[in-house]
């Protein structure tokens, strides 16, 4: 009698163990105190924060940084993990060129260690805590982030971007932060520097307060499979700013709407049209070209409208690229004025930056020359024209 009592009663043992498991994930998270020695880098928040010495490495609670991060410290090597197997996308751009044995370090990309990071629940933390880094860091205002609950228990955990007044206090503020963590805050202010004297440089060649006449551009995307799918830069993304120092005003600017339709964009009547990626299967400049929707564009009949540079949408619109990226548009909108400098300020900056130089075919393929080719005036950014140039003024 008292065994089949037992026996009924065993399917509760299920549910008791997962009650267990329950009860696990709420005890107390273990606190960490500052080492003895170290250092103290400043967050983008103003948080001062205290870094282990000897430096044990950088995690990334979001993987959005990792583009930046590597750019900024040009220190692979400190990178102990990214944020899961999908971030590995980065290395298809510029990135990848520079830095191709990081796609073989398999504990940058291991999704098993932290690749969900954002949930914030203890689980998370501890897989975090487990790499034991010497540094954490996160971007403020991502949704769930764990960098306020790695901090309150003490690990060294710092936000390098929070929300700036401005897109250059986004870029300076990251690169300093990034590059004190690593113990070289001097690499943070070269950057800053030569950002400041590249934009002096385009402002002396452009001259953009003598300008008569300012070509209207918009910075558009869209998807070949859902026309639907439309995005305009408005005036309130940090572009805008980019637009200006090329000489260049945002057709968009009265335009509010994150979802326009084709009736819209038409009334805008750009005189160029910059093509993002902003879906996965965009247009390219010939299917936006022969698309009955814009046929009636001053930019598709002039054809003045250009895939913008990079292998993605993103990848040359860092920091350390953001001057040549905006040449590229004022080169564009003033060709009378600007030299057709971009190909070889391009082979000079990787030089310059990382001791890596592009080749003929890179650079091509930075400048979207395939794309491009059938877009007005393009052949300034081909490799030959300036040779070609100079042949035909000898003539």
């Amino acid at each position: 009698m008292k065994g089949s009592h037992i026996r009924e009663l065993s399917w509760l043992i299920p549910f008791a163990c997962i009650g267990l498991m329950a009860l696990s994930l709420l005890r107390p998270l273990p606190e960490f105190s500052a080492p003895a020695q170290g250092r103290i880098v400043v967050d983008a928040g103003g948080v001062p924060v205290h870094i282990a010495l000897p430096f044990k490495g950088t995690v990334l609670t979001w993987g959005g940084l990792v583009r930046e991060y590597l750019h900024d410290t040009r220190a692979p090597e400190t990178l102990l993990n990214a944020g899961g197997a999908g971030r590995r996308e980065f290395l298809k751009e510029v990135i990848g060129w520079i830095y191709p044995r990081l796609a073989k370090r398999e504990s940058v990309w291991d999704a098993g260690v932290a690749g969900s990071y954002g949930r914030a629940a203890n689980s998370e933390v501890e897989s975090l805590m487990a790499l034991d880094a010497g540094a954490y860091l996160g971007m403020k205002g991502i949704n769930n982030s764990p960098v306020s609950l790695l901090r309150r228990i003490g690990l060294p955990t710092l936000h390098s971007i929070t929300h700036p007044r401005s897109e250059d206090e986004r870029f300076f503020t990251q690169a300093r932060v990034e590059t004190a963590v690593i113990g070289h805050p001097e690499r943070g202010e070269e950057l800053i520097a030569n950002y400041c004297r590249a934009f002096a440089e385009l402002e002396r060649e452009l001259q953009p307060t003598t300008l008569t006449m300012r070509p209207r551009v918009l910075l558009f995307g869209g998807s070949r499979r859902d026309w639907r799918v439309l995005y305009v830069r408005d005036h309130h993304h940090s572009h805008q700013i980019y637009v200006i120092r090329a000489g260049l005003e945002n057709a968009a600017y009265e335009y509010e709407a994150r979802r326009p339709d084709a009736e819209r964009i038409l009334a805008m009547e750009p005189d160029m049209i910059f093509l993002m990626e902003r879906s996965r299967d965009p247009e390219t400049v010939q299917e936006f070209m022969g698309d009955p929707r814009w046929r009636g564009l001053k930019a598709v009949h002039e054809k003045r409208v250009y895939r913008m540079p990079g292998t993605s949408s993103a990848d040359l619109a860092i920091m350390q690229y953001r001057p040549l990226w905006t040449r590229w548009m004022a080169e564009i909108g003033h060709p009378e004025r600007m030299r057709p400098r971009l190909r070889q300020m391009l082979r000079e900056s990787f030089v310059r930056e990382f001791g890596y130089r592009l080749t003929d075919d890179q650079i091509d393929v930075l400048l979207r020359i395939d794309e491009n080719k059938d877009s007005a005036g393009y052949e300034r950014f081909t490799r030959n024209y300036q040779a070609g140039k100079e042949k035909r003024s000898a003539r």
